[in-house]
């Protein structure tokens, strides 16, 4: 018996939560007529209409100043993305054996995303932010090795530039229909939530799989989203700590001394 995994959609940022309910919309295709019962007809419906509302909240207007720097610093991610993969491409053929089984595991945590490139910008920049801290996570005598700190840098820059001008898109559009996106965004979760347990309980009732595919589909997007989630918190937490070393190394050492006594 399958069952959809819990999903800590109110903590992703706004474009991340619309990427996610479009493609539970989609998913809901998968589910064959013979399962959709009086009540699952109702509870789409119900998801259909609270995606609408927060979908129109969130694109009041395309000539916001926010909206054009979000799709410029898009366009730059997915460019600095193409360049740190076409790099790591070149070095799978480098002569030096080191090198080129270390540009391999690269690549392997490149290719083993979608193609940034065929995704939404929401998706986008989930995949580009994946990458970079798995990339992060390879030992630093490689990343020096290939020369993949430069291109790496420049993607997690890109990667930053693109959140906080998607973030000033949506102020901007919260700003313009007062509260419209947050309220909008809230109907849509619970409606979500109110579909995602009557399926688990028809999936459990039910004698023949008619939800599995539907489920299997839907708990890969959960999965990404714990996974970033996760990411983020480690991401945080490193920084909260780097920056509590950096103020520590700023007090004098009399400062510390006296401290010390």
């Amino acid at each position: 018996m399958k069952q959809i995994k819990p999903a800590s959609i109110a903590r992703i940022h706004t474009h991340e939560c619309f990427t996610f309910l479009m493609d539970v919309l989609n998913f809901l295709q998968l589910i064959p007529e013979e399962g959709k019962t009086d009540k699952l007809l109702q509870a789409i419906n119900q998801l259909d209409e609270t995606f609408q509302a927060f979908d129109d909240a969130i694109h009041v207007d395309a000539g916001l100043s926010g909206t054009l720097l979000a799709r410029e610093a898009d366009a730059a991610c997915l460019k600095s993305w193409r360049n740190l993969r076409a790099f790591v491409e070149v070095l799978t053929e480098h002569p030096d054996p080191e090198i080129k089984a270390a540009a391999q595991k690269a690549r392997y945590i490149i290719r083993e995303r979608k193609d940034a490139a065929q995704v939404s910008r929401a998706e986008r920049n989930v995949i580009c932010t994946i990458i970079a801290h798995n990339l992060r996570e390879m030992p630093e005598e490689s990343i020096q090795m290939m020369g993949l700190e430069g291109w790496l840098a420049d993607l997690e820059k890109k990667i930053r530039l693109f959140e906080e001008a998607d973030q000033l898109r949506i102020t901007q559009n919260t700003q313009w229909v007062p509260n419209e996106v947050q309220l909008t965004r809230q109907r849509a979760i619970r409606a979500y939530r109110d579909l995602a347990l009557l399926v688990n309980a028809l999936a459990m009732t039910s004698t023949e799989p008619l939800y599995d595919t539907f489920i299997d589909q839907l708990n890969t997007k959960v999965d990404e989203v714990t996974t970033l989630l996760k990411l983020r918190s480690t991401l945080r937490q490193k920084s909260e700590e780097k920056t509590a070393e950096d103020t520590s190394s700023e007090i004098p050492p009399a400062a510390n001394a006296a401290s010390g006594s």
